[in-house]
């Protein structure tokens, strides 16, 4: 069944495959450095495979645009947990899956969505995912900007730890290298890593729009 959903959501978007697949490997590794079980890992996996499901409910102009997203574009991006959650609701077999995917881009510090959780609030794997997500948007190459450094993405983990992502998990990152080591990235020179692709969920560690959002409620 996952592999059904999934290969859907491929043929929406054929830059998920690499994406999704880069995000379960490193969000496994992480899981190891954490000290997880192996099944509590293997579901966290799962769950990566179908983070992205809800994209195949956003409309071709949006998801396939090529550069930064306008703030009501990005606003029907944010719909697409809540769209995965009501495809996989109604299936008992992957209902277990639904906190990590309907989370995964909760904020630490509660300024994320769909329902801006914080800390321990958020389900450990979907923090989890938040970190391998953001490692792998920091280390692409879009359209709009260079891919970061690896150095430079560690450096971004930390400075935002404890605001964006779980500062517990991002202690144990101590070199980046391990968690990318053997994926489908392009590297460029000695310091930098690319890959090809465009993803176009904004993963800004800018918190300006969501502190505006949240204030305003």
């Amino acid at each position: 069944m996952v592999s059904i959903l999934t290969s859907t959501i491929e043929a929406r978007d054929s830059y998920t495959f690499g994406h999704s697949l880069r995000v379960e490997k490193m969000s496994a590794r992480i899981g190891k450095l954490v000290g997880l079980r192996p099944n509590y890992i293997e579901i966290i996996q799962l769950a990566v495979r179908l983070h992205d499901l809800g994209k195949i409910g956003i409309p071709d102009s949006i998801l396939l645009r090529e550069g930064p997203l306008p703030d009501r574009d990005f606003q029907i991006i944010q719909k697409h947990p809540i769209i995965a959650e009501d495809i996989i609701k109604g299936t008992k077999a992957l209902r277990f899956l639904l906190p990590f995917i309907k989370h995964h881009h909760e904020r630490f510090d509660g300024y994320g969505y769909p329902d801006g959780l914080s800390g321990s609030d958020i389900p450990l794997g979907a923090r989890i995912i938040a970190v391998a997500d953001a490692i792998d948007a920091m280390l692409s190459d879009r359209p709009y900007r260079k891919a970061l450094t690896v150095a430079e993405t560690l450096l971004e983990l930390k400075t935002h730890s404890g605001n964006h992502f779980d500062p517990q998990i991002v202690s144990q990152i101590e070199n980046l290298h391990a968690i990318i080591k053997g994926l489908n990235f392009y590297s460029m020179d000695s310091s930098t890593v690319y890959i090809r692709g465009h993803d176009t969920v904004r993963h800004s560690i800018d918190t300006t729009h969501f502190k505006a959002r949240k204030e305003d409620k």
